[in-house]
């Protein structure tokens, strides 16, 4: 019984880590898009005045 309970507490330790370790990525990931997107705002912007 004192296995299968240190067995489930290591199991869900290691499911927490990914889970935060995917969602770190994820938002990584928007947050590389919006800047992305505002970078290309940005070079229509300076595109235009250079015009």
């Amino acid at each position: 019984m004192d296995k299968a309970i240190r067995w489930l507490s290591n199991y869900w330790a290691y499911i927490a880590l990914i889970i935060m370790v995917l969602g770190a990525a994820y938002l990584g990931a928007l947050d590389e898009k919006k800047t992305a997107e505002l970078g290309i705002q940005n070079g229509q912007t300076i595109n235009e005045l250079n015009k």
